[in-house]
């Protein structure tokens, strides 16, 4: 969306993200770059919302994420995974937590 002088648009901001949903997919960083080098001309604030699951994901997109650094601010926000830790720092009373624990390790050392 394009920048405003309002004061209230950082509540309109706020909307927009509020409205968004989500597939739980793999996000294309190549179609986002794509995107915007079309659509904004300007050098811009870009502010990306992600999470990476593993470091091999991080690493397959950062080229994109470079790129688009080369010619606008680009700010990446990283959701942590609280389900993850939550697995992570609970105590396995049977083999089925442990299982769960486990894998849950190796997800998180990605």
């Amino acid at each position: 969306m394009p920048a405003v002088q309002k004061i209230t648009h950082l509540n309109t901001i706020l909307e927009k993200l509020y409205n968004i949903g989500t597939a739980f997919s793999d996000s294309d960083f190549g179609l986002l770059y794509g995107h915007i080098k079309r659509k904004i001309t300007h050098r811009s604030l870009l502010l990306l919302y992600t999470n990476f699951e593993h470091i091999s994901a991080l690493k397959r997109q950062l080229p994109y994420l470079l790129a688009m650094a080369k010619k606008h601010v680009l700010v990446v926000i990283f959701f942590e995974n609280s389900e993850l830790d939550k697995l992570i720092n609970t105590d396995a009373e049977d083999m089925q937590s442990i299982y769960h624990k486990t894998i849950a390790e190796k997800f998180s050392l990605g």
